[in-house]
């Protein structure tokens, strides 16, 4: 019979060991110190881009690391809180007071908002272009399963493989070390840790269980950092501008119902040489949300005289006004009788005439405003017709005096960061979400420290305990004058073998405790595999 050998693991020096636990260390802290976010209570954070403000430096999907300051100068591009919009990372144009004056690179006005010190949340200091658009891809629901189930999976693996081993030559022992054991103890694992030893069915089940929940753990604190506590959204702007027209001329006693002519009634030349135009011009937000401000621009009233084969002129009736409020008012004065002179000379000069003419009133107004924080262009132009022959000025059949024109912008809003699980309808909050990561990490870490040193008692009680503590449902305790040891007696340098041809056959592993070591037998016919394990030496004090 050969040599014989025995198992023992594979691990790294104490030397080798400490220097990397300490490099590790080394590692965490500069990423603590330099990168760690703010809301796990460093002095980093990070904002992906939305949108072209500010183009070509940042475009759509950008990671950008923004560090906090004690100040801020002219220049710095910032990320700070605005009350309406949310997180904004534009550019310090200026300073106003105890203000910032901001602007995005791709903008040309100032962003409504001005930041304190206080609303900013860091200074831009490094940037990663597209990272947002690929972690953005990785969050939606099904790519989040698939990489969950892969980085369970991978885990599991993990987990499941031993520790490997190599072989230590030793000296055979001889068949009569075979005695039973009560000179020497060979090293028994501690009860307590078996359950827990890296290889062991049950440490394989509980490696691979707190694997999985350290993968949770980092998914759900990878999700919760990249979102933050809150989340944007687009909130649509609904506003409408409304131009309502009205005029009045003078009366006659008994003409009409009120002393003088009013919007809706014809004006008769017997009676009346003017018309007093009124425009009441209104900016209004169609929802609550949409909330008006710095309104400003100009209004005008015009008045197109026209004929039915294409000739036309245009008179003033009020000159273009400045208004600056979501409400202005603009009246102007039409005189019967200077359109009445202008018609007379173009038939004259042209020899042609007409029994009626079209007057047209044309309400202009132009200018910007702001809906909730949102810059807008306003530019609305509206006409009434009337008829106008010999004896009167009246509305046209089916012409309305108040006409609007609705438009729309967009912002976005920051709201608490919730998700609703459909079915029981569940909400899982940042807190949640935060709370349970580090929770699940925390356990997880400890569950494998626990393991670990489970793992490293059992291995310094010896190769014995370790193989008792993984392969106890294989092992059957046993005497070796309880053995037939008839047939041939083959050494095995690997105790594997043996496990190999047991799950095999389906049968023990003999184990015997004897003076030279532990002994470890695989009876067949005809043939005893043996496998020996040399005794730990005992110190005497």
């Amino acid at each position: 019979m050969g040599d014989l050998s025995r198992l023992t693991l594979r691990r790294p020096p104490p030397i080798l060991t400490g220097l990397i636990a300490g490099v590790l260390l080394v590692a965490l802290s500069l990423f603590w110190v330099v990168l760690a976010p703010t809301v796990v209570g460093g002095s980093f954070s990070y904002v992906f881009t939305a949108g072209n403000s500010m183009e070509p430096l940042y475009t759509q999907g950008d990671l950008v690391f923004l560090r906090s300051a004690d100040r801020y100068a002219t220049g710095d591009n910032v990320a700070f809180n605005d009350p309406v919009q949310g997180l904004i990372l534009h550019r310090i144009r200026e300073r106003e007071g105890d203000r910032w004056l901001t602007r995005g690179d791709n903008r040309q006005q100032d962003d409504v908002f001005k930041a304190t010190d206080a609303d900013i949340v860091g200074r831009a200091v490094l940037h990663v272009p597209g990272v947002g658009r690929m972690i953005g891809s990785l969050q939606t629901p099904s790519n989040t399963i698939l990489l969950t189930l892969a980085t369970v999976f991978i885990a599991a693996a993990g987990a499941s493989r031993s520790t490997s081993l190599r072989r230590v030559r030793w000296t055979r022992p001889h068949l009569a070390g075979l005695v039973a054991q009560d000179q020497l103890a060979s090293a028994v694992p501690q009860r307590w840790a078996a359950p827990f030893v890296l290889g062991s069915p049950g440490g394989n089940t509980m490696s691979a269980a707190f694997a999985v929940l350290l993968a949770v753990g980092v998914i759900l604190g990878t999700i919760a950092v990249s979102h933050g506590p809150t989340e944007t959204k687009p909130l649509p702007l609904l506003f409408e501008q409304r131009a309502v027209l009205d005029y009045t001329a003078k009366g006659a006693p008994g003409l009409y119902d009120a002393p003088a002519a009013t919007s809706g009634d014809p004006v008769f030349a017997a009676v009346a040489d003017e018309v007093l135009f009124t425009l009441k011009y209104s900016l209004e937000g169609v929802v609550s949300n949409a909330l008006i401000s710095d309104v400003k621009g100009t209004a005008k009233l015009d008045a197109e005289v026209s004929a039915a084969n294409g000739w036309k002129r245009t008179l003033n009736i009020a000159p273009a006004a400045q208004f600056n409020s979501p409400t202005t008012l603009l009246s102007g004065t039409l005189s019967l009788r200077q359109v009445r002179d202008l018609i007379a000379q173009t038939e004259t000069l042209s020899g042609v005439g007409f029994a009626q003419y079209r007057v047209r009133i044309i309400e202009s107004v132009k200018g910007t405003a702001v809906v909730t924080g949102k810059p807008i262009d306003l530019n609305l132009q509206k006409s009434v017709g009337f008829q106008l022959d010999k004896n009167q000025l009246s509305i046209v059949a089916g012409e309305s005096l108040a006409q609007g024109e609705g438009g729309s912008t967009a912002t976005t809003i920051s709201k608490p960061w919730v998700i609703t699980v459909p079915p029981i309808g569940f909400q899982i909050t940042y807190d949640w979400l935060r709370f349970t990561s580090i929770l699940s990490v925390v356990l997880a870490i400890a569950g494998l420290i626990v393991m670990g040193v489970a793992t490293r008692i059992t291995e310094r009680a010896g190769e014995a305990a370790l193989i008792e503590a993984r392969y106890a449902d294989l092992l059957v305790p046993t005497d070796a004058d309880a053995i037939d040891f008839g047939g041939q007696l083959v050494g095995v340098s690997k105790f594997d073998d043996l496990v190999r041809m047991a799950r095999r056959t389906q049968g023990s592993i003999l184990h015997c405790r004897a003076f030279v070591g532990d002994q470890y037998l695989m009876v067949e016919p005809g043939v005893t595999y043996l496998y020996s394990v040399r005794p730990r030496a005992r110190v005497t004090k």
